[in-house]
């Protein structure tokens, strides 16, 4: 699935934006109103999401979240 969801990560096509890009991406965010979820509010949200809605454009469905779960 994830070969068909997610492109090859090719560093050496990088332009200036995705060079800067990928330094932030491996850098952790913190800001002032960050929440901690407990294992709870998370399994609350993703059995919240229900089987039988259409997914979203990432094509993946509630039953996929739940699984992954």
């Amino acid at each position: 699935m994830l070969e068909y969801f997610v492109l090859e990560d090719k560093d050496n096509d990088d332009t200036d934006f995705h060079t800067q890009d990928r330094i932030q991406s491996q850098e952790p965010v913190d800001t002032a109103d960050d929440k901690i979820f407990t294992l709870g509010e998370i399994r609350n949200a993703v059995e919240s999401t229900g089987n039988k809605k259409e997914p979203g454009e990432d094509e993946i469905t509630g039953e996929i979240y739940e699984s992954a779960f």
